[in-house]
């Protein structure tokens, strides 16, 4: 039998009813052997393709549901035990920094020129604005409170 005619009867051979010369050119040829093996492979998937899907039974979508429930807990418990390591450590780093910003020893002292007493500027001064009844306005007492500070130094 030649390969030409075996190509035939392929579509037989896979059914299961291929004559007997068909069969004896397949232990001859292993071209033609080689090519019944992947048919065979082939048929096999397309047999699997054509099976009829199961029917879902009345308790899937209820255990679905419950399997997605757990994956999304699975996912919160992931995520706390990620987030409570890292909320220790940054409090911790905060708490490090407010101490170390407490504990700081204060630099030293920047120098000043040689002042003499302060000047009250609540005093009247000749085009100073102060309110009508004598007492001083509030740039008048910061003024003043900072030369106080300054000759302190």
């Amino acid at each position: 039998m030649k390969c030409s005619k075996a190509e035939r009867l392929w579509e037989d051979w896979l059914g299961g009813s291929a004559p007997p010369e068909l069969e004896r050119h397949l232990a001859e040829c292993p071209r033609c052997r080689e090519q019944a093996q992947a048919l065979q492979k082939t048929s096999a998937w397309l047999a699997l393709l054509e099976q009829e899907s199961p029917e879902l039974s009345l308790s899937f979508w209820p255990r679905l549901w419950l399997q997605e429930s757990e994956a999304q807990a699975d996912f919160w418990a992931a995520l706390a035990a990620v987030a409570r390591p890292a909320t220790a450590a940054l409090s911790l780093a905060l708490l490090l920094f407010l101490l170390a910003l407490w504990g700081l020893p204060q630099g030293a002292e920047p120098a000043t020129a040689v002042v003499g007493d302060p000047q009250p500027y609540w005093e009247e001064v000749a085009g100073a604005d102060s309110p009508g009844n004598g007492e001083p306005n509030r740039d008048q007492v910061v003024l003043t409170l900072v030369s106080y500070s300054e000759a302190s130094r």
